[in-house]
């Protein structure tokens, strides 16, 4: 997608979070825990994996979901959030239960 391309409501390159990290930022942390990365492999690696969790949701509830349909899906900032919260909600009760546990 090219740079800035206007999605829905927002640009999927600019993110309102001041928690979020820019591929840039991925990358390099990822080049310093070992695995040398260029941005644009970040951004490719994190869209492919949300391509994969965009067809399994639709395929849950049912729908058919082309390549394209869910490459613009896992583009879109509103999943790319909601995934976020998912998964830091889930890491928020992982952590609660590994404490009941210890």
């Amino acid at each position: 997608m090219p740079r800035n391309t206007k999605m829905s409501s927002s640009y999927a390159s600019v993110s309102d979070d001041p928690d979020a990290l820019d591929f840039r930022a991925i990358a390099d942390e990822l080049t310093e825990l070992g695995h040398p990365m260029g941005c644009s492999t970040a951004r490719n690696y994190l869209v492919s994996g949300l391509m994969k969790i965009a067809a399994a949701i639709a395929s849950h509830y049912g729908v058919s979901m082309s390549d394209h349909r869910a490459s613009m899906v896992a583009r879109s900032p509103e999943f790319q959030m909601s995934m976020r919260m998912f998964l830091q909600d889930d890491a928020v009760v992982i952590r609660a239960s590994q404490a009941q546990d210890g």
